[in-house]
């Protein structure tokens, strides 16, 4: 599997809003791979309103070109989490 593919999977289950598995697969890309900002902005999306797990994940960008996708997706999450 390559990052592409990784990527694909991270948004289809970000998609159905399953953020717990979307995080095991950001884990499982990790383990051979450098995640990219869309990888990680597809995993923050998914959170929801699990606002901590999606800070967690903003702070992990350090280092990647973020995007306005990156802020928002966090900022939403934010807001879905009441903590805005």
């Amino acid at each position: 599997l390559d990052v592409i593919s990784f990527s694909a999977a991270i948004s289809a289950c970000g998609g159905g809003q399953q953020w717990e598995l979307t995080i095991q697969l950001l884990h499982e890309l990790q383990k051979g791979m450098k995640a990219t900002i869309v990888c990680y902005n597809a995993v923050i999306g998914a959170c929801g309103s699990a606002w901590q797990k999606a800070l967690v994940l903003f702070d992990q960008t350090k280092g990647l070109q973020r995007s306005i996708i990156t802020y928002n997706s966090t900022a939403s999450a934010c807001v879905k989490g009441e903590q805005w």
